[in-house]
């Protein structure tokens, strides 16, 4: 592990990467197209599911690592709406790793002493798992799913409002 990943690391420094495969679709080898520092030990790598139909994006890369460690960890989804891109959907893992960001964000939030490990943790058991992808190397854990868990989002019991969206447990 390089120096500066080890201060990071050391002081709690939680990085999350995507890492697109941006060859030509001729040229496209999904198998360990995650390169650096997405490939880091200390990251977490978030892939891209699309949100409309559940399928994994077809750009979003895989594992394993050159060293053989599986990748991603997680998905979030794409092809959501934004206040910057209304109407139209937002794609690509620019889009799937801010959720994952902000659920890193709202565990904290509740959680304040998490370690890094273990808001990794935490945040792979928000997965939902999905045969088709839920796989080393694929997607990891599964697709992050703020709505589909009863531990984390009722924060206020019932509803946990983030000031732009409100999620609530079903």
């Amino acid at each position: 592990m390089s120096s500066l990943i080890k201060i990071f690391y050391n002081n709690h420094i939680f990085h999350i990467y995507t890492y697109k495969n941006s060859l030509y679709p001729s040229f496209q080898n999904r198998t360990s197209s995650i390169a650096t520092p997405a490939d880091s030990g200390s990251a977490m790598t978030v892939g891209a599911v699309k949100y409309s139909d559940d399928t994994l994006e077809s750009f979003s890369s895989a594992g394993p690592t050159d060293d053989n460690r599986p990748k991603p960890e997680i998905c979030g989804p794409d092809g959501t709406s934004s206040e910057q891109f209304n109407p139209d959907a937002f794609y690509g893992t620019s889009a799937s790793a801010p959720h994952v960001a902000g659920a890193a964000a709202l565990l904290l939030e509740k959680y304040p002493t998490l370690s890094v490990e273990q808001l990794k943790v935490k945040l792979t058991n928000l997965a939902r798992m999905n045969s088709n992808y839920s796989t080393a190397n694929l997607c990891g854990a599964g697709v992050l799913s703020l709505l589909e868990t009863n531990s984390f989002v009722h924060m206020n019991d019932t509803t946990a409002s983030t000031g732009i969206s409100t999620f609530s447990s079903r």
